[in-house]
């Protein structure tokens, strides 16, 4: 019964650590995503369309998909200048609120890790099992071995 109960904590902190990893690498391309659009941000009214497609070129590169930029791109004003400019600076805007979003995902999913990781290391020791190092947001967790002491002596 323990054992089973020890495997369902597993699996639900394995599963935590999958997502917590995708929602780290949703926040790294977010990043230069955010990187690239404030770069246009500064050209202000002198952004060229060509700027926009070179820094679009750069995020694909870096793992953005290259059909949602493609749908973005569609969005595109024909002009450059102003109409260009304050289209930038929308996207811009969009991107920083979704890195809000993210974070705030990731503390949430960082949390619910860690404590699997403790109820897992409470379900090992209740278990009378050995240790199993479980990885958690780069760190390391072991319970006690409760034979370690006697071994030593």
């Amino acid at each position: 019964m323990i054992s089973e109960i020890h495997n369902a904590i597993d699996s639900h902190h394995m599963a935590l650590k999958a997502q917590y990893g995708k929602v780290k690498e949703d926040l790294r391309i977010i990043d230069v995503v955010r990187k690239e659009l404030d770069g246009l941000v500064n050209l202000g009214d002198a952004v060229s369309r060509d700027d926009v497609i070179k820094a679009s070129g750069r995020i694909v590169g870096h793992g953005f998909g290259s059909e949602k930029m493609a749908t973005i791109l569609a969005g595109m004003p024909t002009a450059d200048g102003q109409p260009l400019s304050e289209w930038v600076r929308k996207h811009d805007f969009a991107a920083r609120q979704q890195e809000q979003v993210s974070s705030a995902i990731r503390g949430q999913v960082g949390h619910h890790l860690a404590v699997a990781g403790l109820r897992s290391l409470a379900a090992n020791h209740l278990s009378g099992g050995n240790a199993t190092p479980i990885q958690s947001g780069g760190m390391a967790f072991t319970s006690p071995n409760p034979n370690a002491l006697e071994a030593q002596g």
